[in-house]
């Protein structure tokens, strides 16, 4: 609950709804809405995997509809500059469709994995697996988001090509 007290006083501060605070808004509010409505604890943790899997979900919807969600959490933290050419905003906006795709799927993934998981085992067993799963699966696509990133980035003005495997050729 004060994580999502936190983001709505982000967003009075902010005057505005973004969609990754909305997407925040949403998995808190699910999360809430799943503990208030049951006391049985399988039907808790298959809450809990569902809106990971709600999650996974506005990632892939995010490709076709309005602006990927990993290019609108970039945002927050490096706007996009202002002399940006339409070359490298595609180039930018292609990156962000392929990563929020792979966390859309991941997502999706890791809740197939983890309801496979609640009813395989005892509560106490999957509720301590699924924690490890989640862990897993979300290292692993920060890790894909950072060499995908990394192999991705466009060289900045005044750089050069550094490090890069092209083969100029002169006559």
């Amino acid at each position: 609950m004060l994580s999502g007290l936190r983001v709505i006083i982000g967003l009075a501060k902010a005057r505005r709804l973004d969609p990754f605070a909305a997407y925040l808004l949403l998995t808190f509010g699910l999360s809430l809405a799943v503990g208030l409505s049951t006391t049985d604890p399988k039907l808790v943790l298959i809450g809990n995997t569902v809106v990971n899997g709600v999650g996974g979900l506005l990632f892939l919807g995010s490709c076709w509809v309005g602006t990927p969600l990993t290019q609108v959490v970039s945002d927050r933290f490096r706007p996009t500059e202002a002399n940006e050419s339409v070359m490298e905003a595609r180039h930018r906006r292609r990156i962000h469709l392929l990563l929020s795709a792979t966390w859309g799927i991941g997502l999706l993934l890791e809740v197939a994995v983890r309801l496979a998981v609640i009813e395989a085992f005892s509560v106490d067993t999957a509720n301590g697996v699924n924690s490890v799963i989640t862990l897993a699966v979300i290292a692993l696509l920060v890790l894909a988001t950072a060499v995908t990133a990394r192999r991705t980035a466009a060289p900045r003005q005044g750089e050069g090509d550094r490090g890069s495997d092209e083969v100029v050729h002169t006559t």
